[in-house]
């Protein structure tokens, strides 16, 4: 299947296997981006978890302790 994706844009005018050439890292760079974002969240919600604390985002219109 590479091969026959290489010999199409073998076809093209550089031009155009340049612009495919940046959606396909744009596309490859987005998807693991995505990936990392996932990773992150799981981390957060297990160290929430083994710490005993909720998840609410610090900046929310919950009081974060202390006297005010």
């Amino acid at each position: 299947m590479q091969d026959d994706i290489k010999a199409a844009l073998a076809g093209l005018p550089e031009s155009e296997r340049d612009r495919w050439a940046f959606c396909a890292r744009r596309n490859k760079n987005n998807t693991a981006l995505q990936q990392a974002e996932k990773t992150v969240e799981m981390m957060a919600e297990e160290l929430c978890d083994f710490l005993g604390l909720d998840e609410t985002p610090i900046g929310s219109n919950q009081v974060q302790g202390g006297s005010q």
